[in-house]
């Protein structure tokens, strides 16, 4: 990952960063508390790993969309959208995007 792992990362003074539970073709996937609220979330990052730096701004167009669209669909087996921000920049300067995920307990969909 461009900004390695992100595990114990305190994001935005609100969301402390856990475990990687998941990977996707779209993404990353942790664990992570929000610390105010005292409650778990999903923090999901756009997986940019391969692609080319070219790729990378339609790549997080596309995250982006994909948040917007969790935010406006509401059914009980879809993890709703509650927020987005941007990660701190790594060395180059690039910022990439975080959504922060209802957390949903059960088993994987595997």
């Amino acid at each position: 990952m461009i900004h390695g792992p992100l595990t114990d990362l305190l994001l935005d003074g609100r969301y402390r960063v856990g475990e990687l539970i998941g990977s996707g073709g779209f993404g990353h996937v942790y664990a992570a508390m929000h610390v105010g609220l005292v409650g778990k979330v999903a923090i999901k990052i756009p997986r940019i790993d391969d692609l080319p730096p070219k790729a990378i701004p339609e790549a997080v167009a596309k995250f982006l969309e994909e948040g917007r669209t969790l935010k406006r669909l509401r059914h009980p087996n879809l993890a709703a959208a509650l927020d987005v921000a941007l990660l701190p920049p790594d060395a180059d300067g690039l910022a990439l995007p975080y959504l922060v995920l209802e957390w949903c307990e059960g088993p994987t969909l595997r």
